[in-house]
């Protein structure tokens, strides 16, 4: 992951905090279109699909979900939503 972001294939940034922010490329496009990436502590890895669900849960998001995974790195997940309105629910 970081050999990638110097090579130009990704971004990666720090805070003051000790936040490392490395993220791969992330597609475009209407295959996307419901699609929100989250960007997790790479201190925290390895994440579960369990860890980004009971995140959802008590927000009422989960109906709301049609799929959920890890995005080639462990620490970026990518959340899709059934429609357009799930995912304004997930950015309000």
């Amino acid at each position: 992951a970081v050999s990638a972001a110097h090579a130009g294939r990704g971004i990666r940034a720090h805070d003051n905090e000790g936040y490392s922010v490395i993220l791969p490329a992330l597609p475009t496009g209407t295959v996307v279109l419901n699609t929100v990436f989250l960007h997790a502590d790479i201190k925290g890895r390895p994440y579960r699909v369990d860890d980004f669900r009971d995140a959802l849960l008590p927000l009422g998001l989960l109906p709301e979900v049609a799929a959920l995974g890890a995005y080639r790195m462990n620490h970026v997940w990518a959340v899709t939503f059934k429609s357009a309105d799930g995912k304004k629910k997930m950015l309000a």
